[in-house]
């Protein structure tokens, strides 16, 4: 499997990464390490996330949500080092219906900061979320970038069991080395999702201990499948 640092390092062109999620804490979970690689690469980072998270879970039990991940989101961003945060104002967790609206505004995103890469979910969506495959559907139609997805080996079965088949095949991995701790504390920044809730360790030791990210290189010669499943948002 290729290093992905090996391609930040040897890019020719203009050196901007955007990584597009619909979500706050999708930037820090799926590319947090990639974000903190392409900074110490010289990389401008960039990155856009559709909606405010309104639609998650509150464990502060207090506070509009909101606003709530709004901040995190600011704070989390500023642990990776990320130059610029577009943040949208799209209804989470109904992306599907609303793709004419989000998609434009996207695409004005993307001619504005005009990124060598843009990075987002594959067509699983990883965890079988419908924001997180329409997106994906969305940007394989549009993107003018070089288009990466991030993904993971089927064999850790941290993914849906119902989106294996549309779980595309790692072809670059990125070793987080100590940025595993930038990682972390951009992830305890999402204080109000509590994630790695559902983890038997702790998360930091969880980063620690995979070490990893994995990541597909769009080829236009595959046809990528997708199908939106059963999921509780």
């Amino acid at each position: 499997m290729k290093n992905i640092k090996n391609e930040l390092k040897s890019w020719q062109g203009e050196k901007i990464l955007m990584a597009i999620f619909p979500h706050p804490d999708d930037e820090t979970m799926a590319t947090g390490g990639l974000l903190l690689a392409a900074n110490k690469l010289g990389w401008n980072t960039i990155v856009v996330t559709l909606t405010k998270g309104e639609a998650g879970q509150n464990h502060l039990k207090a506070g509009e949500l909101e606003s709530i991940r709004v901040e995190e989101l600011n704070k989390a961003t500023k642990v990776l080092k990320v130059d610029k945060l577009v943040i949208g104002n799209y209804p989470d967790g109904k992306l599907r219906q609303t793709e004419s609206a989000w998609s434009k505004w996207l695409n004005v995103q993307m001619f504005k900061y005009n990124p060598a890469w843009i990075v987002t979910y594959d067509p699983s969506g990883l965890t079988g979320h419908p924001d997180h495959i329409t997106l994906s559907k969305d940007l394989i139609k549009h993107h003018k970038s070089k288009l990466w997805f991030t993904t993971m080996p089927k064999t850790l079965k941290y993914y849906n069991p119902k989106i294996i088949d549309y779980l595309t095949d790692p072809t670059h991995k990125l070793d987080l080395e100590l940025d595993w701790i930038g990682k972390s504390q951009a992830a305890y920044a999402h204080k109000s999702q509590h994630l790695g809730k559902s983890l038997p360790i702790p998360l930091w030791m969880a980063l620690a201990y995979l070490g990893r990210e994995w990541y597909h290189e769009y080829n236009p010669k595959i046809k990528y499948k997708s199908k939106f499943v059963d999921f509780k948002i």
